[in-house]
């Protein structure tokens, strides 16, 4: 299995000794040794009771090394519902903070907890703390204290992609890749969650794969080590972006990748760089996997039935379609709280030279009547053409339905998701994977494996000769490179490692003069490259490592000046640049303790606190209580420092200190002098649309200005989204909705709703010579935005004018959003 990249750096590495010259003999032929042995790890069988998971013989259970975890599909059973899914949320992490405060591995009924964590994509309410249910805001609270600062924001930032798949839907991808004739090999997980794709897994291809796992969300991916890392799992923590990967390497890519019209921050100079987050993902794929690898995504029909079909022409020109499966709305309800609808998309690499297939999924297509829906009557709904040339492998029918922004094609499925499935699986071509051939037998030279504490991607010299490394092992590239480049690269490796030893003997207890010798051997090191070679920063030494991801530190131990073309040393090589932080074990004054209890609990700790002053937990209390420096919150029972508690949405505090009797006097005083006064009517702008005011200030609006008494309004605060019931008859027969402040082709209701959630009114025109396209109406566009500007005004006016209506929303703005700030 790869090695995990979190470890340290040696102090030296294979061709160079601590005294040894500064270039070694790089054409000198390395004595032969004996070959590294390669540990591959073999596995148990997976007890999967569906009819398509694979059964696994009794003689695989016999040379077994680390155990496979079992698949449990009773784990995710009974979680539906949003507040049982926050529960157990709440109680997989606490069972991870167990595990790993006692470093240890998890037990059978940790590991069933862990496996029932399923994300906050569905739930974000589990983040507002100021929401409208109490119920929720107490969760909330209580998520908040359980987590970190960095945990929580790490999980509230995962909402928008938080959406673990289905069981179901896993089984019968892995099956789908058995009949392609996937049977195992290098396997990267991109988004991998907490691993569920991982545990789905079929025994006999864990057995025969190693398995490289990517999770940008803290809380899940330390989940997804707990689960799996202790079978091999290489497990990153971070963006797969930042992720350091071997191009070309991978036989498989496979997940369900984050969806959204939202780019990747990638500085790199690719065709793919700036496209949306799931093209993104099918391009950085592509380019890890080795020619014949696959592809298999799920990922959003934007992949192919986005209307711009540059992506599709991008992967076209490096991969075929294989096969793709539109998955239909409701696949992901049951563990992901989401309706959206997916595809199964599986993509192969073409070789260098291949000829490629026919790319008939490039372009869009109509949608024809025998896949519509029973009661959708559109004539001009467009998917991709490989879907309507291929019917059988749209999973339901297609029907206009609202995605929460627009109506958009949608597979709606009127019978069971699982029956679909398997019926489906007859329709994947078989044999359409070829397995790598084997590499030629290496000589012991060939297989060396990867020093201690290095990352893919890492130069190195070893016995001699230049590598890199790729997984568990070095890569030979010397034969490749010329004399001088090799000269450049085996200096730098020299001076970087020497850094490294450096910097940890720095944050170590090393005495001075070991770090006096450490920082000679560093210079020495550094001016016999520089005199040979010039400077580290110079373009010919860029070219020859820049594809060391410890380039970045080479780069800082010297300043450059670009017009001058001459560089200093950095400080490392004259001082100590760095110092452990150690923790402190005493105190001399209780703000001193408080302010450590910040600085190393993250929290105002009492027995913490007592044990720094040499005090008791209530005296060090009293003292900070007396003088105003912590307050109980009666909201927890936990105390605050002062700057914490008396900031926020302190009207809020203030009623539940009164509320909790005499105890808290001092909170009661200490907030009623940072109670903010009330913004006054004029500073308060009222937007139609705003969040926060009540739908029946908009429905009364209706009502009485625009003349429509059955209409209703309705605020959807879990999608951000505003809704008019209205009679749309009686709308286009209203003088004042159709001329007064609305036109005949956009009537005012329609540019209400617009108002309401922010949308751009925009009148389009059948195209009078493309059928099925449409263009822009300027002069009604133009009409309907002035009216909507007239409503908007005429809305700011209305909500002022009565006087009960002006100070109960003044109220409502004031309580809300006027607060305290932290000084």
């Amino acid at each position: 299995m790869s090695p995990s990249s979190q470890g340290g750096y040696t102090l030296s590495l294979p061709g160079f000794d601590n005294e040894a010259a500064a270039y070694p003999d790089l054409f000198a032929e390395a004595a032969d040794a004996p070959a590294a042995a390669v540990d591959v790890q073999a596995v148990v069988e997976v007890q999967v009771p569906k009819a398509w998971r694979p059964a696994m013989s009794a003689a695989a259970h016999t040379a077994q090394l680390v155990e496979w975890p079992t698949w449990d599909d009773e784990a995710l059973a009974h979680i539906e519902g949003q507040a049982t899914k926050f529960e157990a949320n709440v109680s997989a992490i606490n069972a991870l903070r167990s595990i790993e405060s006692e470093a240890r591995p998890a037990s059978a009924s940790e590991r069933r907890a862990l496996l029932r964590y399923t994300g906050w994509g569905g739930i974000p309410a589990s983040f507002n703390d100021e929401g409208r249910d109490p119920a929720w805001v107490e969760r909330a609270g209580r998520l908040r204290q359980l987590l970190s600062a960095d945990d929580h924001d790490s999980a509230r930032a995962s909402v928008n992609n938080s959406h673990y798949t289905d069981p179901i839907v896993i089984h019968w991808i892995w099956a789908a890749l058995r009949r392609l004739g996937f049977q195992g090999g290098n396997i990267l997980e991109p988004s991998a969650g907490v691993g569920h794709f991982l545990g789905c897994m079929p025994a006999d291809f864990a057995q025969r794969s190693r398995v490289t796992a990517i999770e940008l969300d803290r809380i899940s991916g330390r989940i997804l080590r707990s689960l799996y890392g202790a079978c091999g799992v290489d497990v990153r923590i971070g963006g797969f972006e930042a992720a350091t990967l071997a191009e070309g390497t991978y036989d498989l890519v496979l997940s369900n990748v984050p969806f959204g019209r939202y780019g990747v921050l990638d500085n790199r100079n690719r065709p793919y760089s700036r496209a949306s987050i799931h093209n993104w993902f099918v391009g950085r794929a592509l380019d890890v996997l080795r020619p014949g690898g696959l592809v298999c995504f799920i990922t959003s029909t934007y992949f192919l039935d986005e209307s711009d079909a540059g992506m599709r022409a991008h992967v076209a020109s490096e991969a075929d379609l294989v096969t793709a499966f539109r998955l239909p709305s409701g696949t992901f309800e049951r563990i992901a709280s989401t309706s959206v609808q997916a595809d199964l998309v599986v993509l192969r690499k073409r070789a260098p030279g291949e000829a490629a297939a026919a790319a008939e999924w490039l372009d869009l297509d109509y949608v024809p009547k025998t896949m519509l829906r029973e009661g959708c009557h559109e004539q001009y709904l467009r998917i991709n053409r490989w879907f309507v040339r291929h019917p059988e492998h749209v999973l339901g029918r297609i029907d206009r339905v609202s995605n929460g922004f627009q109506a958009v094609p949608t597979a709606m499925l009127d019978g069971d998701l699982e029956s679909a499935l398997l019926g489906a699986q007859a329709l994947v071509p078989k044999g359409a994977y070829s397995v790598q051939p084997k590499a030629p037998a290496r000589t012991p030279r060939d297989i060396v494996p990867a020093p201690a504490g290095t990352r893919p991607g890492s130069l190195v010299v070893s016995e001699g000769r230049i590598g890199i490394v790729e997984g568990d092992h070095v890569v030979d590239l010397h034969d490749g490179l010329n004399a001088t480049v090799r000269q450049r690269i085996a200096g730098m490796v020299d001076i970087r490692d020497r850094a490294r030893a450096l910097l940890s003997a720095q944050l170590g207890a090393t005495t001075d003069q070991a770090l006096i010798e450490l920082r000679r051997r560093l210079n020495q090191s550094y001016d016999r490259f520089v005199g040979k070679h010039g400077y580290l920063s110079s373009r010919a030494n860029a070219l020859a490592f820049r594809r060391d991801p410890d380039y970045p530190l080479l780069l800082s131990l010297e300043h450059y000046d670009e017009e001058e073309e001459v560089a200093t040393k950095a400080a490392i090589f004259s001082k100590r640049t760095v110092s452990p932080v150690r923790e402190a074990t005493v105190a001399e004054h209780p703000d001193e303790a408080l302010a450590l209890s910040m600085q190393w609990k993250g929290r105002v700790d009492p027995d913490y606190m007592a044990r720094l002053l040499r005090a008791t937990p209530e005296d060090a209390v009293a003292d900070l209580s007396a003088r105003g420096m912590i307050y109980l919150n009666p909201e927890g029972d936990r105390y605050e420092p002062a700057d914490e508690y008396l900031s926020g949405n302190v009207k809020r505090k203030l009623t539940v200190a009164l509320a909790a009797g005499d105890a808290y006097r001092a909170n009661v005083a200490a907030l009623e002098k940072v109670i903010p006064e009330d913004l006054p009517p004029g500073d308060i702008a009222l937007r139609l649309g705003a969040v926060w005011v009540p739908a029946d200030v908009v429905e009364a609006f209706i009502k009485e200005v625009l003349g429509l008494q059955d209409t209703a309004v309705r605020y959807l605060a879990v999608a951000g989204t505003w809704s008019v019931t209205f009679n749309d008859w009686a709308a286009r027969q209203s003088v004042a909705c159709i001329q007064e402040y609305g036109t005949r082709r956009m009537h005012a209701i329609d540019l209400v709703q617009h108002a309401l959630n922010v949308q751009t009114p925009t009148v389009r025109d059948p195209h009078p010579e493309k059928d099925g396209a449409y263009i822009i109406n300027k002069e009604e566009t133009l009409a309907a935005r002035e009216k909507l500007g007239l409503i908007r005004d005429r809305f700011a006016a209305w909500t002022y004018e009565d006087a009960p209506r002006r100070e109960r929303l003044c109220r409502i703005y004031n309580d809300l959003f006027v607060r305290r700030e932290v000084a």
